[in-house]
């Protein structure tokens, strides 16, 4: 505390023991969840990809983040790398924006945002399960 008076209790020194046992558990049961939420969503992203000339779908990537950086191979053999600042990352074709929303010249052909409200709820509870997992196994004893 402020004034230097400190509070000493042993139940409590436990649960912060305990509590601090959570984070390994947590990354691995959020990277997980990550993970087959990341599969599922680029799955359905291909299936309702416009097949004009099929690249755009076959382009729809996703990979685990290191150090901030996800790098992907493109079909031609081409690495690109994207910042990201989650665990997981979706890539696909830049033009993706375009398909996506339409220009002037072509009419929008969604297939992104629909597959990204369709998940949103599933996801969430995919990862509000993982949180209760970890919780789960780090108390167990």
């Amino acid at each position: 505390m402020a004034d230097g008076v400190q509070i000493k209790n042993r139940q409590l020194d436990k649960h912060i023991a305990e509590l601090r046992q959570v984070v390994p558990y947590l990354d691995e049961e959020m990277d997980k969840a990550n993970e087959k939420s990341c599969k599922e969503f680029v799955e359905l992203s291909e299936s309702l990809a416009p097949r004009d000339e099929g690249d755009l779908a076959e382009s729809l990537e996703y990979g685990k983040v290191k150090d901030g950086v996800a790098t992907f191979t493109n079909r031609g053999g081409a690495t690109r790398s994207i910042s990201a600042t989650s665990s997981w990352a979706v890539y696909g074709l830049w033009r993706w924006f375009f398909t996506e929303y339409g220009t002037t010249a072509t009419s929008a052909q969604p297939f992104i945002n629909p597959v990204r409200r369709l998940l949103e709820r599933k996801q969430e509870r995919r990862m509000r399960a993982a949180l209760n997992r970890a919780v789960r196994r780090s108390f167990k004893k």
